[in-house]
């Protein structure tokens, strides 16, 4: 993850590892492991992850980002 600087000024640099986590969690959580494995192998080949998500996962990554953000906002306890 390369997240960008304004990113790092603003959240420590942990937090790519636990919401990272729960992302992964999330993609197993819809499509079980294999969808999320073959999401990250489509990508590895130079395929955009946005292309390589809307694939496997059959939806826009821009139209699931939200829905995604808001389940680990409240996983977090925030709303």
């Amino acid at each position: 993850f390369n997240a960008p600087a304004d990113w790092q000024v603003n959240y420590e640099r942990y937090r790519q590892y636990d919401l990272g986590a729960m992302f992964v969690e999330i993609l197993v959580a819809l499509k079980g492991p294999d969808a999320s494995m073959e999401m990250w192998k489509i990508a590895s080949t130079g395929v955009n992850f946005d292309v390589a998500f809307e694939r496997v996962y059959g939806v826009a990554f821009a139209t699931a980002l939200p829905i995604m953000a808001k389940a680990i906002a409240l996983q977090l306890g925030q709303s």
